[in-house]
């Protein structure tokens, strides 16, 4: 029973890795939106178009999706740290995860 527990906590680790490193993915394109809707936002207001706490509300919104990005990422190293506590290494040995072959 404890070595399938442990199998079963090793694919739950492995699986948040994964998961942990999509979700970096999925931030990186929010940065992108904002970094996008700033300029869209700054160039409206140079036309006249926005007014200048439209701009510090995407300045806001580019920060809040850049600190997102840096969230993601350190849910990886805890996930990383995590899979190595499961199979029993330092938590700061360096692991690559692939997924599984289809």
């Amino acid at each position: 029973r404890a070595e399938l527990d442990t199998v079963l906590e090793a694919r739950e680790a492995y699986l948040n890795v994964q998961r942990a490193e999509r979700m970096v993915a999925v931030a990186e394109l929010g940065v992108t939106v904002a970094r996008e809707n700033l300029r869209i936002t700054e160039a409206a207001r140079t036309a006249g178009f926005q007014a200048d706490v439209d701009v510090l509300e995407a300045q806001r919104n580019l920060a809040e999706a850049e600190n997102g990005v840096r969230r993601a990422r350190h849910g990886v190293t805890l996930s990383l740290a995590n899979l190595n506590r499961v199979a029993g290494r330092p938590l700061d040995t360096a692991v690559r995860v692939e997924p599984p072959p289809a």
